[in-house]
């Protein structure tokens, strides 16, 4: 028989292995972690997706700003040369008349060419500057997150349809550049969140084989996980 001393001694070992089994993590705790990564990531996702549809925006108000000025511009042009070959057709003009049309003429050409060039600027005009700025912002916020969550394919689409819709015809050539350039780095820092994806299908496999009745609970989350990817496609392509 064993003493009450040596019970006492192996129920504290009992105890004690009871106690070192809790504090390690069971898998079903893992694979809310997971989850829970996976929720905070699609977040700074969509909140990127949302900084760059406003630069978008920006810059497509950028080039109505660069067409409208292209018109009057013409639209002045225009007028000269209307002005020019009314002057040509009045042969009884005389002399002093002639140099004051030809010293009107040399002023509004002055002025309009004051008019027809932009503002020097590295990126063409303050407008393209100031987006090259946010989207610089963009790209810094995801270098600092290069994990990734969810809508990688969606998120891709995007950016291809968006490269399509900015390279139309009626842009300028460097206009074009700057876009693709654009969009070229924001397709390379979205294929690096695709490597976050793990999070959630590693959440998924656990749970499902440690905790069969929370799957449809898991299953919810992922349902909201793809209609916040929807959403946030639909608002970026609004924009």
């Amino acid at each position: 028989m064993m003493s009450e001393e040596e019970n006492d001694e192996e129920e504290d070992d009992d105890e004690e292995a009871f106690t070192l089994e809790s504090n390690e993590p069971s898998a079903a705790d893992e694979a809310a972690l997971h989850v829970s990564r996976a929720c905070e990531l699609l977040g700074t996702i969509h909140r990127e997706a949302h900084q760059y549809s406003e630069s978008i925006a920006q810059y497509q108000a950028a080039l109505l700003i660069r067409q409208q000025q292209k018109e009057r511009n013409d639209e002045q042009q225009e007028r000269k040369n209307q002005k020019k070959n009314q002057k040509d057709n009045e042969h009884n003009v005389n002399v002093s008349n002639a140099a004051t049309d030809e010293n009107e003429e040399t002023r509004m050409e002055q002025e309009g060419n004051q008019e027809e060039e932009p503002e020097s600027h590295v990126y063409g005009t303050p407008e393209c500057a100031a987006l090259h700025n946010s989207l610089g912002f963009v790209y810094q916020a995801a270098n600092q997150d290069v994990e990734a969550i969810g809508a990688c394919q969606q998120a891709l689409s995007l950016m291809d349809d968006i490269r399509n819709r900015h390279g139309n015809p009626n842009m300028l050539a460097t206009d074009r550049e700057k876009s693709h350039y654009c969009c070229a780095n924001s397709h390379r820092k979205l294929q690096q969140w695709k490597e976050a994806a793990t999070h959630f299908e590693q959440a998924f496999q656990l749970q499902q084989q440690t905790c069969p009745e929370q799957t449809a609970l898991l299953e919810d989350t992922k349902r909201a996980l793809e209609t916040a990817q929807a959403n946030m496609a639909n608002e970026a392509k609004t924009s």
